[in-house]
């Protein structure tokens, strides 16, 4: 009940908004507005609608669209690698990143990492998502577990190399 009183007063606002800007362009233009009160009750939910900064839910699913398709930049976040520990201490478990997942994987220390184990990008979670990756990878049966079992016999196997 509150909402449709909100949207019934931003929908009032809209159409007084829009009614101002036709005035005020009318009046610049040396026009005077010849509209009814009947005719402009009647045109009040068209003016809403295409008044400039009114807010309808078809021009909000359009703007939060372009939004989505827009290029954004990547906010720096903090990862932790959850995969088993390298050989020759090239990185070990639970080691924090900070940064954009571009820039970590960029970065001289994972460049050279990922040369010899490429599945490590796939073991970086956001620390919010820690546990919910540990069990997991614990479970078996996902993309984690098989990740991690990946890496670490290829680890098993530079260690005997080594």
């Amino acid at each position: 009940m509150a909402r449709v009183a909100k949207s019934k007063a931003e929908d009032l606002e809209a159409v007084q908004t829009a009614q101002e800007a036709a005035q005020d362009a009318l009046e610049a233009a040396g026009g005077t507005d010849t509209t009814t009160a009947a005719e402009g009750e009647q045109n009040a939910p068209q003016a809403a609608q295409d008044a400039p900064g009114a807010e309808g839910d078809k021009d909000t699913a359009q703007d939060a669209e372009a939004a989505q398709d827009a290029p954004q930049e990547a906010e720096p976040e903090k990862l932790v690698y959850v995969g088993p520990q390298l050989p020759r201490g090239r990185l070990k478990t639970n080691k924090i990143f900070e940064g954009t997942r571009d820039q970590i994987l960029a970065s001289p220390e994972m460049a050279e990492v990922l040369k010899r184990y490429p599945l490590v990008k796939n073991m970086l979670v956001p620390v919010s998502k820690l546990a919910e990756a540990k069990q997991k990878i614990a479970a078996g049966g996902n993309a984690l577990h098989k990740f991690y079992a990946d890496i670490a016999s290829l680890a098993a196997t530079e260690g005997l190399e080594g």
